[in-house]
């Protein structure tokens, strides 16, 4: 049965975002690739495990309306909330439950995806075990499994000040004080480093971290009353006593081994028959914190090597930026390319960047590998080779193994240039009338500061034209600026002509974010 008494998430809401890496496309482009044969994205079953207000699950929803999701959490409130907005966007095929997971009933049937994100390492042992034995029974035979959860070696460093916080707050009456007090002890640890040492040096990264959390973060993460992490190899072991086996991590970059000195790699990829083994070591060598494992059954054949001939049959999106430009792409001059997440990579070769100027001019879009290679060889002016494919196929692999170069199964339903009627998501819309935060088609979180663009996206149902938005977003400004009304700040639309160029230059850069919706 359900627990009726409030849980810390009740009294503390923790803010819920969308999280790309949870996306039914990351994980069944991931398990393609890796050997299986997942449900497809646009038809499959969802499961969310701890899934608060439906901040991360609903958006999938509207997105795949030909897929069923299903959400739980023990907190009532989140759930409450999540339940007005499903029914306030009509959506009928998401429903969200509030109940304990060790309640969690048989009839619940299998599901094609079941997401457990910051949930493993905040609940007792008994509530892990059952997280486990849910995805074994109830995971379909060619389905995934993510679960996130702290790791050792690198949480060593954050419990010491986490504890250094549990011990300065024990005595504190209520949550907010205790928030308040560890605040207080941040500011004071901080104050205290004028001339670091060795030990105030690696205190002071750990300070830069938590000093930017939200009040609810702190207190939902590290003074949590539950923040058990654990080694990579002892999840491992949890995992295989339900008969569930390693299938990749959610990034796929976080698997690779190439990234370190050549001695290094020729040891790990001397493990390569020990995949367990060689992701504890890479845990070793970056002084991991957290992981967000994927898992599949047991019983599965995995190919843990991703091949160069496999790449043609998907589509490919990168937010590249060439920070080196080359005279002649044809030439061998260097360039090197910038993504996201710190990623970047360098090369001589005309195809790559041909290719990888390509993906960054279609961003946020996805494009499928032969457009790749038909715009790529039209820019360096000459036709195709017997070699290119399996060339570019490995350009691409390479890609996405440092994190530059993202791999799909399909596009997602955006659009590069505002249409006559420009249109958002209705989840996006709602988002607008809420905060500055937005879940993106590409199903990311970005922030909007402009107040400007955010009262944009709440006009944008497809029924305005440019001109119309302009002289709406014109008599909004005219309204703030009346008597006692004190919202009348930022920036307005300029007069005439200037006022429609600047609501289509706020559009294209809606759909560079990826939030423009076909």
């Amino acid at each position: 049965m359900n627990r009726a008494n409030p849980t810390p998430y009740d009294h503390i809401l923790y803010p819920g975002h969308s999280y790309r890496q949870t996306h039914p496309d990351r994980l069944a482009t991931l398990a393609t690739l890796l050997g299986m044969q997942p449900a497809p994205v646009d038809r499959c079953r969802v499961l969310e495990l701890g899934c608060g207000s439906g901040a991360n699950l609903i958006p999938m929803a509207w997105g795949l309306p030909g897929t069923e999701c299903v959400g739980i959490d023990l907190a009532a409130r989140p759930v409450a909330e999540g339940q007005t907005t499903i029914q306030e966007l009509g959506l009928g095929n998401i429903q969200l439950h509030q109940l304990d997971l060790l309640d969690f009933p048989d009839t619940m049937g299998t599901f094609d995806y079941i997401i457990a994100h910051g949930l493993y390492s905040w609940v007792p042992p008994a509530v892990r075990n059952k997280l486990m034995a849910v995805c074994q029974k109830h995971l379909a035979a060619h389905g995934v499994a993510f679960i996130s959860y702290n790791t050792y070696p690198g949480c060593h460093i954050r419990d010491m000040l986490r504890e250094m916080m549990l011990y300065h707050v024990h005595n504190a009456p209520d949550s907010i004080t205790k928030i308040h007090q560890a605040q207080a002890l941040l500011k004071f640890l901080a104050d205290s480093q004028t001339e670091p040492d060795e030990y105030g040096r690696l205190l002071h990264k750990e300070l830069e971290r938590v000093m930017h959390y939200s009040a609810a973060h702190l207190f939902h993460d590290d003074l949590a009353e539950i923040n058990q992490p654990l080694y990579f190899h002892q999840f491992m072991e949890h995992a295989s006593s339900h008969g569930l086996q390693f299938l990749s991590e959610a990034e796929y970059f976080m698997v690779q081994t190439d990234q370190f000195p050549e001695h290094t790699v020729k040891v790990l990829n001397g493990l390569e028959g020990n995949i367990l083994g060689q992701q504890q070591y890479l845990d070793f060598l970056r002084c991991r914190r957290f992981r967000q494992t994927l898992l599949c059954h047991a019983d599965l054949a995995i190919h843990f090597q991703v091949r160069p001939e496999q790449m043609a049959d998907f589509y490919f999106s990168a937010p590249t930026t060439a920070v080196s430009e080359a005279s002649d792409i044809s030439s061998p001059e260097e360039m090197e390319f910038h993504g996201d997440q710190g990623s970047r990579l360098k090369t001589t070769n005309p195809l790559a960047k041909a290719a990888l100027q390509y993906l960054g001019s279609m961003w946020p879009q996805s494009v499928h590998f032969k457009e790749i290679l038909t715009e790529a060889l039209n820019s360096l002016g000459r036709a195709r080779e017997n070699e290119d494919e399996i060339e570019l196929g490995a350009i691409l692999q390479s890609g996405f193994g440092t994190g530059l170069v993202d791999v799909h199964l399909s596009p997602p339903r955006l659009v590069l240039e505002p249409g006559e009627y420009p249109m958002v998501s209705p989840v996006a819309r709602m988002q607008a009338a809420m905060g500055d935060l937005f879940t993106t088609l590409r199903h990311r979180t970005v922030r909007l500061d402009d107040t400007l663009a955010c009262q944009l996206v709440q006009m944008l149902d497809g029924t305005r034209t440019v001109a119309s938005l302009t002289t709406q977003l014109r008599q909004r400004a005219r309204d703030a600026e009346s008597p006692g009304d004190g919202t009348g700040q930022g920036r307005t639309i300029s007069a005439g002509q200037d006022g429609e160029r600047e609501v289509k230059t706020l559009l294209r850069s809606l759909a560079r974010l990826g939030l423009l919706v076909q």
